[in-house]
């Protein structure tokens, strides 16, 4: 044979065997810290997507900000379902962590939804730490106002079958203060052919740090007939507080309409269907008059 085809033949053969190793293994990565049990974690890197939410089922994966690392973009909303193929709990691991301070947020809830228990929120730059989930279902949601972007996250899950063991360095992520819920009317579930709803103590200043979320359905037409929005008045701290309206009883970012700040006078939003979701999001700092 042909010295120069045998050689071809032979790079072609351990290109071929190498490309079937990494397809019947996958890619492996260890924990930071350098430490790794003997059941090794199979990640699927998507390094430098543009993807914003999804729903996962897995025992272990990972995910990102759109763009990692690169920055993430403005007025982002992205929620990720992920539960666990196992019936075990999942835990979770920041391995990058960069945020605007204070404005840009990663919450994790206990559970399939927006609506279940916070198990916490993050903003500002964490150091690599981790976060136990009581549960096998967590949901992820990467929120981002509209100025000052930074390089973002990068999460990894792992069950207790195929988590890494971590360096004893690691330490439990540290929360930041929750949004206040319990402000007499902020959020709740409404039915009804009209109705009105306001910020807490409008028209005096709203309270700082608060998540009010709204479910109003529309009973008129035997539920059929759609909703329509009228903004009496609208004073909010420009950028940082925000009003956001969704189609449907959910926060999904595929149903979002609209998302509102600064101020708006005499203004309507017309809905696709009989039911919207109304959420009120503030920061820690500076309050206006709010909304009805």
């Amino acid at each position: 044979m042909d010295l120069n085809l045998f050689r071809s033949v032979l790079v072609f053969l351990l290109v071929l065997m190498t490309t079937q190793t990494l397809i019947r293994s996958g890619f492996s990565r260890s924990a930071p810290g350098g430490y790794v049990n003997e059941k090794r974690v199979h990640y699927r890197m998507r390094r430098g997507t543009e993807r914003c939410g999804g729903t996962e089922f897995s025992s272990n994966g990972s995910i990102e900000s759109p763009k990692y690392p690169s920055t993430y973009p403005d007025s982002s909303n992205c929620i990720w379902h992920i539960t666990n193929s196992r019936d075990a709990p999942l835990n979770v691991w920041f391995y990058g962590f960069d945020l605007e301070c204070n404005y840009d947020w990663v919450t994790i809830y206990d559970g399939n939804s927006t609506s279940d228990n916070v198990i916490g929120r993050y903003t500002c730059d964490l150091p690599s730490c981790y976060i136990p989930s009581p549960g096998r279902s967590i949901t992820v949601q990467f929120t981002s106002d509209s100025s000052v972007a930074l390089r973002g996250f990068e999460l990894f899950y792992a069950d207790a079958y195929s988590s890494p063991t971590m360096s004893p360095s690691w330490q439990v992520c540290n929360s930041t203060q929750l949004p206040n819920t319990t402000w007499p009317g902020c959020g709740g579930t409404l039915s009804g052919s009209y109705g009105s709803i306001e910020s807490p103590k409008f028209p005096f200043t709203y309270p700082d740090n608060v998540d009010c979320v709204w479910y109003i359905t529309s009973t008129h037409d035997s539920g059929r007939a759609p909703l329509n929005i009228w903004f009496d008045d609208f004073d909010l701290e420009c950028n940082y507080d925000y009003v956001t309206i969704y189609n449907g009883l959910s926060t999904s970012s595929d149903d979002m309409i609209g998302r509102y700040t600064c101020s708006r006078y005499n203004c309507f939003i017309i809905t696709a269907g009989p039911s919207v979701t109304i959420q009120f999001t503030t920061d820690p700092s500076v309050s206006s008059r709010g909304f009805r």
